[in-house]
């Protein structure tokens, strides 16, 4: 679609020859596109005329260019485009990309003018503009009869339609009143009904009033009923489909069913996609406005928000241990959720959603970012693998052709979302991260400690620092970094060390890969986001990760027994190993001596300047090594060709001269590294071992990178490759090429190993790779993977296969010690968070049905004296900000949001009882039931319709025992499993 640009005003224009009465000598000249004025040629040539003029008087003034006829005319054309009705994609404003400009031709206008003029925007973006704004107007109206609809009709189940607050008294204009057919579009059906409308209330309000939202803001022709609204949103937040898709559904079971409803005059079909993305839209800002009226009645602080997202991280702490009082949170970022430069451009509106982080939060990050940059962390002091996200991520040109290049985002160790942020035109940069833990840190929890699970964790670290940064909170423990644990094994063994999870404490057993399963929930945005306007795409998202956030909080006593009986099955699992190693010798205290060993001599636990230096050091001789090795296995083949006399004997003879001589300087190069790093030939070869062993586990790696994802896409249930058996082999096959990779480092690892094993003969040498099929079975932790460059005497925990499973299990042991007292204290925390919300929300109502009998009690009292001063009632908090209507409007507004959240929150607790939350407790905390657990237990059971006593006493016990029977089974599966794979047989 062409553009229609708009052009000034005839009153402009002459206000525009006046002279100016500012200088605009240091203005820079500004060239704009052709503006199609639409009025008079004769109008334009005259003012021409004068800005020639004073551009004779003046030259120092800066003129823009005027249109030509041939401007004028083009204009005229693409007025003609710019009148049709707009069939844009399912997620767009506005599709059609910018048409090239013609290169200019005409006159100029002085830039003073420029300044004065509006905005040069199409007018089909004027109209977008003018739409938003009168949304914006009528937002607090609509929220407000929303309300009372609402509670009137007990949330659209009831009947009730006969709404007295709707009523016309017929005080308005007789000149306002009017009747206009309108299109009902209800679930089953669809009625071009006539309706009348009266200057009392604007139209989409009275539509409204009769539970159909409008589609246009001030003379609309169609409205959806309001359960059909609802409908759609709960399908949608479910499963996330087109919104054209889903309504063109719908107009054809109408149209199978009762008809299509025409417009009048006109035997055209609507076209239902834009109009009902229109309501869509405004329906999502209504729900948006309700959830923060409550948060502002409630007077929730950050934290209290983010307790609402997860109350197991961030509910009541009361008499926890210090160690356990830390949230743990993971970032990642994704860079499949982009929106293209052709998507829509026109959008104009500009509500905040709540789960993106505000955007001075991350100002203020890279400007503490761009303040240090002088100090900022050398390659030497972070991991060395090659990770997208380090060291500010991905050059420019990768986000070319995206307006919106991804996004990040911060879970909590249960999955719950807590914050986005959305990049634009960027990659994973470094103050992102430092938003999030600054906002975490600074106004959810100033008091309150934070362990940070990132996949590029080292890296972070390294930064904050060397730029001192989080110093305060590093130095007193309020904070700490580790890496994901999947992403961990694809670091080098000393950064391991330091930050895997899994070897930390206080981490427990989370993974901190929440933010991949959050990442998977949003798939199915991808694609309909690509096109989206800005405000819309940020919307989708915003209510797939409120609906994510819903479904984990209700589902949050089934996650928390399934982790408390995973724990005690690793655990059972641990204390098996632990015992068939100290039947071999190695006891719990000598287990951990050859840890601690194992630390210092990886660099972990040491002096790390120095570990570092020595690392760097040692790969380079290693790589030197292995080049030497590569020379002359070259030069062997040359020699064969010279010997066979071959057609290629010349070159061959040049190629051999030239390895010889870089064989000459790579020896010295080598003899020069060797120094401090590898006094004896046998450290020497030690260090080529090191190397090729290094270089064998990155192959194994991106091998495991591919192709685990790839075996593990399963569909739905059934365990079956999404791609199928023969879909998935052949990719597997056509992927060859890590296979190729891993295939030749083996044989460069062995063959080091053989020369080693040759010349050496030493006692305990290092295990071969043997091939790809027995190296791919190992997993990333395996002991063969560490790496020791030298030993002068054989260590247990290298040498010794018990010894090294042995800390593997106490390793396991330790954090299952942390992970049930870590279940326990968020099993409090969710039970003392419901209880509290419960009552903070009946606390309010009883507050505002108060605050409202004295409004009304002020309204109907008769002053006898006159000198006598009646103040008006104060209300319980200010909503001026949020609502604009009178005190009973806003009192009755308030009490239906807290008593529907009442209701919402009721159904979490009822959620929470179904699924175990008192045997939950009694196996996790096991002290007698609190007050709150029982204020919980028979709120549930009472709406259940049950005997609160007798459900206690009876039919509770026998759960509970259920349960019970269920940790039993599983810890003796476990065991059985265990002592199976530690080759104990057991006799029945």
């Amino acid at each position: 679609m062409g553009r229609n640009l708009l052009g000034p005003t005839r009153k402009e224009l002459r206000a525009a020859s006046q002279p100016s009465s500012h200088s605009h000598a240091d203005v820079p000249p500004v060239i704009i596109p052709s503006i199609g004025l639409g009025g008079s040629t004769k109008l334009v040539g005259a003012a021409a005329t004068a800005y020639r003029d004073q551009q004779a008087s003046n030259p120092s003034t800066p003129f823009l260019p005027l249109p030509t006829q041939q401007d004028e005319d083009n204009a005229a054309n693409e007025r003609n485009f710019g009148n049709a009705d707009v069939d844009a994609d399912d997620y767009s404003s506005h599709n059609s990309p910018e048409p090239e400009e013609p290169p200019f031709t005409g006159s100029y206008l002085p830039i003073h003018l420029f300044t004065t003029l509006p905005s040069l925007r199409t007018q089909y973006s004027v109209k977008l503009e003018a739409t938003a704004a009168r949304w914006q107007e009528l937002r607090r109206q609509l929220f407000r009869v929303y309300s009372q609809r609402k509670a009137w009709t007990a949330n659209n189940t009831n009947g009730n339609t006969n709404l007295p607050f709707l009523h016309c008294d017929q005080s308005c204009h007789p000149t306002s009143r009017r009747t206009r057919d309108i299109l009902l579009v209800q679930s089953g059906r669809q009625d071009l009904t006539e309706m009348s409308f009266c200057g009392c209330y604007p139209d989409p309000v009275r539509l409204l009033g009769f539970g159909y939202l409008a589609n246009s803001p001030e003379t609309p022709s169609a409205a959806f009923d309001l359960t059909l609204m609802d409908d759609f949103m709960a399908s949608w937040r479910v499963t996330p489909v087109s919104i054209t898709g889903w309504i063109q559904g719908k107009w054809e079971h109408h149209r199978h069913r009762l008809g299509i409803a025409r417009g009048w005059g006109t035997t055209q079909e609507r076209e239902p996609g834009p109009i009902f993305r229109e309501a869509v839209r405004v329906y999502r800002d209504i729900l948006s406005l309700e959830e923060k009226l409550v948060s502002v009645v409630l007077k929730e602080t950050e934290r209290d928000v983010q307790a609402k997202r997860c109350p197991a991280c961030f509910g009541p702490r009361v008499d926890e241990p210090s160690n356990l009082k830390s949230a743990i949170i993971c970032i990642d970022g994704n860079f499949q959720h982009f929106r293209a430069n052709h998507a829509a451009k026109y959008d104009f509106s500009h509500h905040r959603n709540p789960l993106f982080l505000p955007q001075h939060y991350v100002d203020e990050a890279k400007e503490r970012v761009a303040a240090t940059e002088a100090f900022k962390a050398s390659s030497d002091d972070v991991c060395s693998d090659s990770w997208v996200a380090k060291d500010d991520g991905n050059p420019e040109s990768v986000y070319r052709g995206k307006v919106d290049s991804g996004l990040m985002a911060c879970v909590c160790r249960h999955d719950h979302c807590l914050s986005m942020i959305n990049l634009k035109r960027t990659g994973e940069k470094l103050y992102f991260a430092i938003a999030f833990v600054s906002y975490f840190l600074n106004v959810v929890d100033p008091t309150g400690s934070f362990l940070i699970m990132y996949d590029v964790g080292c890296n972070l670290w390294a930064h904050c620092r060397k730029r001192k940064i989080f110093e305060p909170e590093i130095d007193s423990g309020r904070l700490g970094m580790a890496l994901a644990v999947f992403h961990a094994y694809a670091h080098i063994w000393l950064c391991q060390m330091l930050f895997n999870p899994r070897f930390l404490l206080g981490y427990g057993l989370s993974d901190g890969e929440g933010t991949e399963r959050f990442w998977a929930f949003l798939a199915k945005l991808v694609s309909l986001n690509r096109n989206a306007s800005s405000s819309l795409r940020l919307s989708n998202l915003q209510t797939r990760a409120a609906y994510h956030n819903t479904m984990h909080t209700f589902n949050l006593v089934v996650w928390l027994k399934r982790k408390a009986r995973t724990t005690v099955t690793r655990g059972n699992a641990a204390q098996v190993g632990l015992h068939l190693a100290q039947s071999h010798g190695w006891s719990k205290v000598s287990l951990r001596e050859q840890w601690e060993a194992q630390r210092v001599d990886s660099g972990a636990g040491r002096n790390r300047d120095v570990a570092k230096d020595t690392q760097a050091k040692t790969k380079k001789l290693g790589s030197l090594l292995l080049l030497s090795d590569e020379i002359a296995k070259a030069a062997n083949t040359l020699r064969s060709e010279v010997a066979a006399a071959s057609n290629n004997v010349v070159n061959a003879v040049a190629s051999l001269l030239a390895l010889g001589r870089r064989k000459l300087k790579l020896s010295e190069e080598i003899k020069e590294a060797a120094l401090g790093v590898a006094t004896t030939a046998e450290a020497v070869h030690l260090v080529k071992i090191s190397e090729a062993l290094q270089r064998l586990r990155n192959r194994v790696v991106d091998l495991k990178m591919i192709y685990q994802p790839l075996k593990n896409a399963q569909s739905g249930g059934r365990g079956e490759s999404l791609l199928g058996n023969n879909g998935l082999q052949k990719l597997l096959k056509k992927l060859g090429g890590p296979k190729g990779a891993v295939t030749t480092a083996v044989n460069i690892y062995d063959s080091a190993v053989n020369e080693y094993i040759r010349i050496y003969k030493p006692p305990n040498p290092p295990r071969l790779a043997v091939s790809l099929e027995e190296i791919s079975k190992l997993q990333l932790g395996d002991p063969f993977f560490c790496d020791s460059t030298f030993e002068e005497a054989p260590v247990p925990w290298r040498s010794n296969q018990h010894c090294r499973d042995g800390i593997q299990w106490l390793l396991q042991a330790d954090r299952v010690a942390e992970e049930l007292p870590r279940v326990e204290c968020e099993v409090r925390r969710i039970v003392a968070w419901a209880s509290a919300r419960s009552s903070l929300l009946n606390e309010n109502i009883k507050r505002w049905q108060e605050s409202r009998r004295e409004w009304k009690d002020w309204k109907g009292r008769i002053v006898v004296d006159d000198e006598e001063e009646v103040r008006p009632p104060v209300m319980p908090v200010d909503l001026s900000s949020v609502l604009q209507l009178s005190p009973d409007e806003t009192c009755e507004v308030v009490i239906n949001s807290l008593v529907d959240e009442q209701r919402r929150h009721n159904l979490l607790e009822q959620q929470w009882v179904s699924d175990g939350l008192a045997g939950l407790w009694d196996l996790q905390v096991g002290t007698a039931r609190s007050q709150q657990l029982i204020g919980i237990l028979t709120r549930a059971y009472s709406s259940f319709g049950y005997d609160v006593s007798e459900v206690v006493d009876g039919e509770e016990v026998e759960r509970e025992e259920q349960e019970e029977d269920e940790y039993a089974g599983m810890e003796a599966e476990d065991i059985d499993r265990v002592m199976e794979l530690a080759g104990v047989v057991i006799e029945d």
